[in-house]
């Protein structure tokens, strides 16, 4: 009994971990593509916003709607996030363990004259 236990364990902390690093390396990649796409002139970092998202059930944190909800208006790709997270540095999920928020960024392209 004690090892079925210990192997169930195992496997929901795998999961957890697997989760939170798909995560944070799924946001982190849209991050990197966003800056070379401004850096490359593609949008207009005046006008571009990363926002933040969660999903709407009965798991979802109270404290990551919050993160939406603070920042209602988005921020700017470089910035952080408005938060009440400790030990999270707002700038893109995950903001704890098996956090299944994700960013979108609200963009213009550049337009001819401007790049």
């Amino acid at each position: 009994m004690v090892e079925r236990y210990r192997r169930q364990l195992l496997s929901v902390r795998a999961t957890a971990i697997a989760r939170t690093e798909s995560v944070r390396a799924y946001n982190a990649g849209q991050i990197e593509m966003w800056r070379q796409l401004r850096d490359a002139g593609v949008i207009d970092p005046s006008a571009s916003r990363k926002f933040w998202n969660y999903v709407h059930d009965d798991r979802v944190r109270p404290a990551h709607v919050d993160v939406s909800e603070f920042n209602p208006d988005g921020v700017p790709l470089d910035a952080s996030f408005a938060h009440n997270i400790p030990g999270w540095d707002g700038q893109h999920p995950p903001s704890e363990i098996n956090c299944r928020c994700w960013l979108s960024l609200d963009a213009e392209q550049q337009t001819a004259e401007a790049a």
